[in-house]
């Protein structure tokens, strides 16, 4: 069965309380637990605020901070879904939607 990548990306400026930050994690958990019921889901976790960068400009290897700004990925869920259809459906039911996130939605390639 195809696997599918929902990257959660969030406003990075957006604040939350500490009792709203409970609430959303405690409604993702809620959310992947029925995912894991059904059979749907394969992984996923939040991500760090930080992390690091490498480019290669002028063909050098560059390290810089991660800096989020505007949209940045949050976390990540990895699925199985039928085709990009049921992949939708499926993100349609994320949490994070109601907070203003949103879910950019990649199928990952079977090279097997």
């Amino acid at each position: 069965m195809p696997e599918f990548m929902f990257l959660i990306r969030e406003d990075a400026t957006k604040q939350s309380s500490p009792r709203q930050g409970k609430e959303i994690v405690e409604k993702f958990m809620a959310w992947a637990g029925q995912l894991r019921e059904r059979g749907k889901f394969k992984g996923g976790d939040e991500v760090q605020s930080n992390g690091r960068i490498l480019s290669m400009p002028d063909g050098n290897i560059v390290e810089s901070p991660f800096v989020p700004a505007g949209d940045s990925v949050a976390g990540y869920f990895l699925i199985e879904a039928d085709d990009y259809a049921e992949a939708t459906q499926i993100a349609r039911e994320c949490p994070g939607l109601h907070y203003g996130d949103s879910i950019e939605i990649r199928q990952i390639s079977d090279y097997k």
